[in-house]
């Protein structure tokens, strides 16, 4: 069983919660999340290519 303290203390934290900024929030979250994932695979791309290239060009010599 969950103390009435405890109970009191979770019921004013959910009172105190606001849906439309939790839902801005989320969403700048997200937004940036996104533009980490886009430069890693930027970063992945350009790495790979500088990893690859010498053994093609090894190969094609």
């Amino acid at each position: 069983m969950v103390e009435e303290e405890v109970k009191q203390q979770l019921k004013e934290q959910y009172e105190k919660l606001n849906p439309a900024e939790l839902k801005r929030r989320i969403d700048r979250l997200q937004e940036k999340l996104g533009k980490l994932y886009l430069k890693k695979q930027r970063e992945n791309a350009i790495t790979d290519r500088y990893l690859v290239y010498p053994i093609l060009k090894m190969k094609l010599t």
